[in-house]
């Protein structure tokens, strides 16, 4: 391992491409071409019943859309932009589903602000590719739903995180807070995302040495989260005493494969992405340097895990689970996965 760490640090030719800002803007370039080209293939083909649903309530007055989602189950965040867009752009299938296409575009400059600005270049670059080419973002960037704005604010979302509490930066205390709420106002399952920050966070806490500190700023960005979210709360309760998912079956012991077909394409790419990041990881585990990259990989990957858990338990009483809500633990998979291959060198590449 300590090989690989060693080469991940002498490609001559990578270093010099990461280097050149021309070369960077039309790497970045091309992957926004590409992502566009294998994101707009099945554009406006068809709409399935819950497209139907997204343009009907997004129909509606601005100002009318929380009241009409009483009946409905979801925050109003999608459902006002996706008025808007309407308004600007119409509300035919390949128009509507076009916000989606917008949304999951930006994943690949917001992947290589969250790698480049928490693990380096080099992480960024190969998490923005990872943002252009997952089937996940490719699959739900073509249909008029909020699939793709919950996978781009996860990412965001985490990356603050790895920001505020594990590199300790409060400048990006305001920018968390902001896209915490902003999850929570996309879908329920910002809920399960809030829940495993929360829990990740405590265990920062009980390993920091400066508990008071950290307590602190977590409880300035939870609480204001909190406020923010505080409005749809008499909302959510009625939603979840009037409105649910009976068809919805409960997860069982499957959960791995599951999250593997749907999130990051099947057992073959997985398997690859594993060999290659796993051995990255690895050279951070074994390394005596750096150690907050090991507690924020720690961090990333808790995010991940602890979301799952609580969306997996909170699924044995009340239906809330199936492939397309997995989206809100994708963020943090391709930050750990850019991570891990950016710090396994070649093989990394």
């Amino acid at each position: 391992m300590a090989t690989v760490a060693a080469r991940a640090r002498t490609l001559p030719r990578l270093d010099s491409f990461l280097s050149s800002t021309p070369a960077i803007v039309a790497f970045v370039g091309a992957l926004l071409l590409i992502s566009l080209f294998l994101r707009t293939r099945a554009l406006g083909a068809s709409l399935w019943m819950d497209e139907g649903l997204s343009i009907g309530i997004a129909s509606q007055a601005f100002f009318d859309i929380p009241g009409v989602l009483k009946q409905d189950g979801s925050p109003p965040l999608y459902y006002m932009l996706l008025n808007l867009w309407m308004e600007l752009v119409g509300n035919g299938p390949a128009e509507t589903q076009g916000l989606s296409v917008a949304i999951s575009l930006l994943a690949v400059p917001g992947g290589l602000w969250a790698g480049w600005s928490l693990f380096g270049r080099r992480a960024g670059l190969i998490c923005a590719a990872l943002c252009a080419f997952n089937p996940f973002l490719t699959v739900y960037a073509q249909e008029t739903r909020m699939y793709s704005l919950m996978v781009v604010l996860s990412l965001l979302t985490s990356a603050a995180f790895l920001h505020v509490f594990v590199f300790r930066n409060r400048r990006y205390l305001p920018l968390f807070v902001g896209l915490l709420a902003a999850i929570l106002y996309t879908h329920s399952w910002g809920i399960f995302f809030t829940a495993g920050s929360l829990a990740t966070f405590a265990l920062l806490w009980y390993q920091s040495d400066d508990r008071s500190a950290l307590l602190k700023d977590g409880l300035i960005a939870f609480g204001a989260a909190f406020l923010l979210y505080l409005p749809w709360i008499p909302t959510l309760l009625y939603q979840a005493a009037h409105t649910g998912a009976p068809w919805l079956n409960p997860p069982r012991f499957g959960v791995a494969v599951q999250v593997t077909k749907s999130l990051l394409g099947g057992g073959t790419p997985t398997v690859a992405l594993l060999l290659a990041a796993g051995s990255g990881i690895a050279s951070v585990f074994i390394a005596r340097t750096e150690d907050r990259e090991k507690r924020a990989l720690y961090a990333v990957a808790g995010l991940a895990i602890f979301t799952l858990a609580v969306a997996w338990l909170f699924s044995q009483i009340s239906p809330a689970w199936t492939t397309r809500y997995l989206g809100a633990t994708l963020g943090p998979m391709l930050i750990l996965a850019a991570l891990g291959l950016a710090r396994a060198g070649a093989l990394g590449l």
